[in-house]
């Protein structure tokens, strides 16, 4: 008997759910999927620095063109490359990628039966 992966087994949990709940359940990993973008990631990382810069930095044009460049090259190519920080890993994508096509063939089963 052919050995399942992790993805497989986790989609064929919802084999007998109903169309609705599969298409809830693609939605969310679609969702999901979306939040690994990688300028998903950027836009949150942003974000909370962002937020320091409006409250406590004299704001003009300058100070928010150098905010966001020592964002960029500080946080987001410097230590997020050196602790692996993503909200998504690569491998979870893949995963969940190929759980979107396996619920996504189920619902065409269901729709020829």
């Amino acid at each position: 008997m052919k050995e399942m992966s992790k993805s497989e087994k986790e989609a064929y949990e919802y084999k007998n759910s109903s169309l609705l709940k599969l298409r809830l359940t693609i939605f969310a990993y679609k969702f999901l999927r979306f939040f690994g973008k990688e300028e998903v990631d950027f836009i949150l990382s942003l974000t909370p620095y962002f937020i320091v810069y409006v409250l406590f930095v004299n704001q003009n044009l300058t100070t928010l063109i150098l905010a966001i460049v020592i964002h960029y090259f500080l946080f987001w190519k410097f230590v997020r490359v050196k602790l692996k920080l993503k909200l998504v890993t690569d491998e979870e994508m893949e995963e969940i990628k190929e759980i979107i096509l396996i619920l996504e063939r189920f619902i065409k089963e269901r729709k020829k039966v």
